[in-house]
């Protein structure tokens, strides 16, 4: 045989048990592969345990979860400097790959931070779309915090329709507000409080503090 019989039989079994998710098992008896291929001298040994390994390591969701969370993270970073498309591109990204591991924990922020995104790119309806799943996430799941970040979105939405749904927006802060509160969200409690000055300074055309508000709601570009 072109492959040792020691390291084929390891390879397929690593493959077998990654596929019924004995994922640490499937790790081990790769590693083992990968050790015996150390030691011979054939270079196509270790092209298929190194092939191996990388099967077990793509069916392994933490990697997947952890690069999920690397995603988001560096979307909404590039969202809050003004690289709008970046940002899409890698929240939708980050969505994706949390769906396919099935990690709900933090699904609904990272739709939120998408919701962002689409809305600072002037795309309301893709917005209300992901902060309404953001919503429906975390009221399913019961991850109060994100409900919180979601409300705010959802009311932030409303009143930049044209024209402004305001008391749709309204309920919707008042929502964020008291949930904030009851969990001690003080950054997000202080943006709500803001949201709502901005809004009460647009409806009474109180313009120069109506752009004071908006300066300071605005991500700083670059």
């Amino acid at each position: 045989m072109i492959i040792y019989p020691s390291i084929f039989s390891r390879g397929a079994l690593a493959r077998a048990l990654a596929d019924v998710g004995r994922l640490s098992e499937a790790m081990t008896h790769a590693e083992d592969a990968l050790r015996i291929a150390e030691g011979v001298d054939p270079s196509v040994n270790m092209v298929q345990v190194l092939g191996v390994v990388g099967d077990v390591c793509l069916r392994w969701h933490e990697i997947v979860y952890w690069l999920a969370m690397a995603t988001q993270r560096l979307g909404h970073a590039y969202a809050l400097c003004g690289r709008g498309r970046e940002a899409v591109d890698l929240l939708e990204e980050a969505v994706v790959r949390g769906a396919s591991i099935q990690r709900v924990l933090d699904q609904a922020q990272r739709l939120v931070w998408l919701g962002e995104a689409h809305l600072a790119a002037g795309a309301i309806e893709e917005a209300a779309r992901r902060a309404s799943e953001a919503l429906d996430t975390a009221r399913a799941h019961h991850l109060r915090s994100q409900e919180a970040s979601a409300l705010r979105l959802v009311a932030e939405i409303a009143t930049h329709r044209d024209p402004a749904d305001t008391d749709a927006g309204e309920s919707h802060y008042r929502e964020a507000l008291t949930l904030a509160g009851e969990l001690g969200m003080r950054p997000l409690a202080a943006r709500a409080e803001l949201l709502v000055a901005v809004d009460l300074y647009r409806d009474m055309a109180m313009t120069r503090w109506y752009g004071r508000a908006t300066d300071a709601l605005t991500p700083i570009s670059g």
